[in-house]
């Protein structure tokens, strides 16, 4: 009888060893599969803040370039120049009290 006790006690330990051994090696996949996961997510939002930042500096620098010239085209004189200078004469001309054909 005693053999019996001795070989179930041998049994539930053997047991219990494996059971702690697949315990063990299955959380090391999980944590395995959980670095995993967080690597690609880590890399996933890099890839995706870089782009972002990438269409944000190509935006502000197409808006920038499309104020610069429209502050450019706002300066341009508008009109034939000749025909301004000459009405720049006539006033200058009236302003002086001058007579001027």
């Amino acid at each position: 009888m005693e053999n019996v006790i001795t070989r179930i006690v041998e049994v539930e330990r053997e047991c219990a060893q494996e059971l702690d051994k697949a315990q063990s090696e299955y959380r090391k996949r999980v944590e395995a599969g959980k670095a995993l996961i967080e690597e690609t997510l880590s890399s996933r939002f890099s890839s995706i803040t870089a782009e972002a930042d990438e269409e944000f500096s190509k935006a502000l620098k197409d808006a920038q370039r499309q104020a610069d010239e429209e502050l450019t085209a706002e300066k341009r004189p508008i009109g034939d120049p000749d025909l301004d200078r000459e009405v720049k004469e006539k006033i200058i001309s009236i302003l002086l009290g001058l007579d001027v054909p």
